[in-house]
């Protein structure tokens, strides 16, 4: 795979998180979002700008499941949810950008 079919799978992995609305998935495709972010950048694939980039939008995708999970009446652990909540207030702008 080039760096560009490495950049499709993590934007892929990105989509498929937002639309979670399970917690057991949720969990799942944030990691493997976050994992493939670190190792692009380890590998000196992306720079650090673009690793930014990818993980706001990682973030908002996993914002985005999490308020689904809750509609959904999944179980979040507490400690999740209050680090999330610290991030919202840390970073309002990520949440209104959606």
């Amino acid at each position: 795979m080039d760096t560009e079919e490495l950049l499709m799978e993590v934007r892929s992995v990105t989509k498929d998180l937002a639309r979670q609305d399970t917690t057991e998935h949720r969990c799942r495709y944030y990691g493997e979002a976050r994992g493939m972010i670190k190792t692009l950048q380890l590998l000196r694939l992306i720079d650090s700008s673009e690793a930014q980039a990818l993980k706001l939008k990682a973030w908002k995708a996993h914002d985005q499941a999490i308020n689904q999970c809750l509609e959904a009446g999944e179980p979040i652990d507490a400690h999740v949810l209050t680090r999330h909540k610290f991030q919202v207030r840390m970073y309002p702008q990520a949440s209104e950008e959606k």
